[in-house]
């Protein structure tokens, strides 16, 4: 397990074995079983935060993280995540757990040893369809599995990114 960020209630994120390689992302509470973080959690988080904090806002911070994400985890990018979660007041720790979930998730998709570059654009896509365009998290989600790349990234092209 290679721990990504330890948080102030003393779970953390980390990467381990999933399915298909070593890049799936887990968090683990200190008095709870790890959980596989999957795209579903990580969206009905951003979901459930939408309705007490302005989506737009959620999005344009998601914006400022999935610009700088790569293959490789940045530990000033938690940071980062960190620092503007302090703007939501009373929610700030569910922002930045959320956040840092949706990051550990692409740096995982772009590390996958067949992935194309870029395949983080599902996750843009997935978080755009949540917080701009009211889709449910589970839709979100269903609408890139099914799609093969090249629709993925023409639905990115219509949707201006």
């Amino acid at each position: 397990m290679t721990i990504l960020r330890l948080f102030r209630d003393g779970s953390r994120l980390e990467f381990g074995k999933g399915h298909l390689d070593r890049w799936s992302v887990y968090l683990a509470h200190p008095q709870r079983i790890k959980a596989l973080v999957s795209e579903t959690e990580s969206l009905v988080r951003l979901e459930q935060l939408a309705h007490t904090h302005p989506p737009q806002v959620l999005y344009a911070d998601f914006i400022v993280v999935y610009n700088r994400a790569t293959h490789e985890p940045q530990g000033y990018i938690f940071d980062l995540i960190h620092a503007m979660a302090r703007m939501y007041g009373e929610r700030n720790f569910e922002v930045e757990v959320a956040q840092a979930m949706l990051y550990a998730g692409m740096v995982g998709l772009e590390r996958r040893h067949r992935s194309r570059p870029g395949v983080k654009r599902h996750r843009r896509l997935s978080v755009h369809q949540v917080l701009v365009e009211g889709y449910s998290a589970e839709a979100a989600v269903a609408f890139s599995k099914n799609q093969v790349y090249a629709q993925v990234v023409a639905a990115c092209a219509v949707r201006g990114f």
